[in-house]
């Protein structure tokens, strides 16, 4: 008679915390508060839509950024700028709260081994560092409005671009979680596999 295989190891310490239901809870609070409070402010101080933070952020010319800080007008530039400090905690919990969710929810659905984890939960945390930067460019902008660089408008596009893209695929596989283990629940359900 064989043994059973060994039990896979947990993993690192880091997939050990973000298995964590409360870091899970605690960070998903955390971005719903946040992603208002920023809604707010993008409204209030640019009229949000396209000419609002994501006009800025998909500009890719000096013309289209110029034309976009324009209309925010004086007030609504500084304001933007004022409070940039706090799109530099945004990241951290948008970026803990789906790397939270992939390793919770792979774990709990035994959907993805260690090694895949890891590599799951670098999407997010790259994003969260391309915010960074884009935040930085467009701090320096701002400050440099009306002579803008052409170069500096151009890369602040391209980080959020690719920013945005890793957010998405983090997303993506959230979704394929959710949709697998709804599949495999009404499969069971019908009896067409035997549960677990």
């Amino acid at each position: 008679m064989k043994a059973p295989p060994p039990a896979e190891s947990p993993g690192p310490r880091f997939l050990i915390w973000l298995e964590n239901p409360w870091v899970l809870g605690i960070t998903g609070i955390g971005v719903f508060a946040l992603m208002s409070l920023l809604s707010h402010i993008d409204t209030t101080a640019t009229g949000g839509g396209p000419n609002g933070i994501l006009g800025l952020q998909f500009a890719f010319s000096v013309e289209a950024a110029r034309t976009i800080i324009q209309l925010w007008g004086e007030q609504g530039a500084s304001l933007i700028a004022r409070t940039m400090w706090i799109d530099y905690i945004y990241p951290l919990f948008y970026a803990t709260f789906l790397a939270s969710s992939i390793v919770y929810f792979s774990r709990k659905w035994r959907m993805f081994g260690t090694r895949t984890l890891i590599g799951l939960v670098v999407p997010p945390y790259l994003a969260a560092f391309l915010d960074y930067v884009e935040n930085t460019l467009h701090l320096i902008l701002l400050h440099n409005f009306p002579n803008l660089s052409a170069s500096l408008v151009e890369i602040a596009s391209v980080t959020a671009t690719i920013k945005w893209l890793l957010v998405g695929w983090s997303i993506l596989v959230i979704l394929y979680l959710f949709v697998f283990q709804a599949v495999k629940w009404a499969l069971t359900r019908l009896r067409f596999i035997q549960p677990q």
